[in-house]
């Protein structure tokens, strides 16, 4: 798989050497990069995507491959031009809600894996780079409570305060502290095994708009703040089970063994 071409820009501009990059390599055990390039990099991918990316002391401990740059990349507001069509997406309208977005995806790992990195929420951090922080307030194996710190698209973080119901194959949330352009967010992961090896994941996020909906996204280029909302929740529902697929089929079998244990 092929990186985006402005990345793969911004990279050759940094004389990394390396003119084959792909998303799974490492910036410093792979490409050479230090401290120093790293910052490099992220400034000028600022510059060449027009975003601001947020650092909260943590950035250079997140950044670790080259697909978490492009997963920043694109929560911050960047668009990529290798779209992956892995994810399948329907956006509707829920009885009760203004929008719902449906969105699929295929990964090449068993179902008991795949649940348990969801529902390990604790360490979403270490791999999802767009989560900066998760403060587990509650977790009795079934519920859990968390507060969240997420890249927003803009120089600041949303922080979050998310309820789950982890059952068999399902995990049901809602956020009673949304986003404050949202009133209401919430939905549900579903995961299907398509086979001993493979599982489908669905998830399902609803919500209604709030009344400083146009404080953050007024109107821009023909756009209301309502559709672009939509974008903003499909895109980041995107990177989240696109970031997922990339870790969990690269994940090795004794990490995947580790996921397993702590889901069970």
């Amino acid at each position: 798989m092929t990186i985006d071409p402005t990345l793969a820009q911004v990279l050759a501009g940094l004389q990394i050497g390396i003119t084959d990059v792909t998303p799974q390599l490492r910036l410093r055990d792979d490409l050479g990069m230090d401290s120093a390039e790293i910052i490099d990099m992220i400034c000028a991918c600022e510059s060449a995507y027009g975003v601001s990316i947020p650092d909260d002391g943590t950035l250079l401990s997140r950044l670790q491959r080259v697909c978490d740059v492009l997963d920043l990349v694109q929560v911050s507001g960047g668009v990529l031009t290798t779209a992956d069509p892995a994810v399948v997406t329907t956006m509707d309208q829920a009885p009760g809600f203004t929008d719902r977005c449906v969105q699929s995806i295929e990964i090449a790992a068993p179902l008991e894996v795949v649940y348990a990195a969801l529902f390990d929420v604790a360490a979403w951090p270490q791999h999802l780079p767009h989560v900066h922080a998760i403060d587990l307030c509650y977790d009795d194996g079934r519920y859990q409570e968390f507060r969240m710190s997420v890249a927003s698209g803009n120089e600041q973080l949303l922080h979050v305060r998310s309820i789950r119901n982890c059952r068999p194959k399902v995990i049901e949330f809602f956020q009673p502290e949304p986003p404050p352009y949202l009133r209401h967010h919430g939905g549900v992961w579903r995961f299907t095994a398509t086979s001993s090896a493979s599982t489908r994941i669905e998830v399902t996020h609803v919500w209604n708009l709030g009344d400083r909906l146009a404080e953050f996204f007024p109107e821009r280029d023909g756009r209301s703040g309502a559709q672009q909302v939509r974008e903003v929740l499909a895109q980041h529902s995107n990177l989240a089970l696109t970031r997922w697929k990339t870790v969990l089929e690269a994940a090795p079998t004794s990490a995947i063994a580790g996921l397993v244990e702590v889901g069970a």
